[in-house]
């Protein structure tokens, strides 16, 4: 490391929605802002809060799940400092079935996995995305047998025939699909909706806060790129698929080529989407209420307004 540069450690899960921070440190950019970052990768992002909160992530990304919520309340200053990505249909987070299951006509619709063993990766945020699922689908998180399987098991899972549907994400989805173990159910549930972030403690923004700023520029430098259309630099690019493919351990380049989650190049944040996550988990009874939290107040725009003066 050059005695130039500033250590700055975070993490992301081996699923699409974390591309720009792995393309952001393999193109450099991170070292163009003067900075050494070390990513840790992660199986699920359980690991995610606790990982800011003891000090071995200085900047975290991923949904607010009740790990945060409990951080908040505990009396942990979280500030949002940029969105990490945005969903549209078709979800790149989709509700999927064995392929066995639709095939035979013994689950046709959301309506019929009731009572069957489905599966989330987490109890964190992807349990919001499930409970989206299926109460477009007519049904609750209750109506279901809910289990908790990592994104990497759920082949293994279906095969063994553990549980007959999972929430998933890309590009492991479309792998199932293409080995003929697995099949979209629901992909439409949810549209504009921003369910992950960037986030850092509050005095972590206030002692580093060129350091954040410089990462965050840094990623949304990633962000422009993979929906920039140059056919060198952009989602499609031979290099691009290569390093999501290498990074979520899909080692089929085709399989990534058509999936396209969405980013907020500008970091422009979708007010309203953190507090449906909240309401959720506060619903289910996981989360206490935090008394007069208005959950958008977490939303520190001084970093975007930064790297916009950059």
């Amino acid at each position: 490391m050059s005695a130039s540069q500033t250590p700055i450690r975070s993490g992301y899960v081996t699923v699409l929605i974390y591309a720009p921070l792995v393309l952001a440190r393999e193109r450099g950019y991170f070292t163009d802002a003067g900075l050494n970052v070390e990513l840790t990768a992660l199986p699920a992002g359980k690991d995610i809060v606790p990982s800011l909160l003891d000090g071995r992530f200085d900047i975290a990304a991923g949904g607010p799940g009740p790990d945060f919520w409990r951080a908040l309340a505990g009396g942990h200053d979280i500030r949002l400092i940029a969105p990490l990505h945005a969903e549209q249909p078709p979800a790149t987070t989709p509700l999927i079935v064995r392929a066995d299951l639709l095939d035979s006509g013994e689950i046709s619709s959301v309506d019929d996995l009731r009572g069957r063993p489905v599966s989330s990766p987490s109890p964190g945020t992807p349990l919001f995305w499930l409970h989206s699922a299926l109460e477009h689908g007519g049904l609750s998180l209750n109506d279901v047998d809910l289990r908790f399987v990592q994104y990497h098991d759920v082949g293994a899972a279906f095969e063994r025939k553990e549980i007959d549907a999972a929430l998933l994400g890309e590009p492991l989805v479309t792998d199932l699909i293409d080995r003929r173990l697995a099949a979209r159910l629901e992909s439409d549930f949810v549209d504009g909706l921003q369910p992950t972030y960037l986030y850092t403690l509050g005095r972590t923004l206030d002692e580093r806060f060129d350091d954040v700023v410089a990462f965050t520029a840094a990623y949304l430098r990633a962000c422009v790129d993979l929906q920039s259309g140059d056919p060198k630099r952009d989602w499609n690019a031979p290099e691009t698929l290569a390093t999501i493919a290498h990074f979520t351990d899909v080692p089929d380049a085709e399989v990534i080529e058509s999936m396209r989650p969405h980013y907020e190049p500008e970091g422009s944040f979708r007010r309203g989407s953190v507090g449906r996550i909240y309401d959720f988990f506060v619903a289910r009874g996981e989360v206490a209420p935090i008394p007069n939290l208005d959950p958008d107040s977490l939303i520190d725009e001084r970093v975007i307004e930064a790297v916009r003066a950059l």
